[in-house]
């Protein structure tokens, strides 16, 4: 049996929230950002640009607001990006992400 507290009203929307948070939002199956940043730009960037064009523009240092425009252009030519899978691809490029720069390396 639930303890009365629990079962109070003004306890009961707190912890429906907070079930529902859990549920949907948790860390449960959502794949982190750094796993898709080297997916995303093979499968995304590549389709379109060869890793001469991409990679030394990672190599200036570009920014986020840069490479923020540059994704939003892309997605605009026709490129399907989730909102999700743009912030990381703006993560990736312009924050010297690991992965975005073994990529680079890999294709060298």
């Amino acid at each position: 049996m639930l303890p009365a507290l629990i079962l109070q009203p003004r306890t009961i929307l707190p912890l429906a929230t907070l079930l529902l948070t859990l549920v949907c939002c948790g860390d449960g199956p959502k794949v982190h950002a750094a796993e898709q940043c080297q997916p995303l730009l093979e499968n995304k960037c590549r389709a379109c640009h060869f890793v001469t064009y991409i990679c030394p523009k990672m190599d200036d240092n570009r920014g986020t607001i840069y490479w923020n425009r540059t994704i939003k252009a892309m997605v605009k030519e026709g490129t399907v990006l989730s909102v999700d899978e743009q912030s990381t691809l703006v993560r990736c490029l312009s924050s010297r992400d690991a992965q975005a720069r073994s990529f680079c390396a890999a294709k060298k």
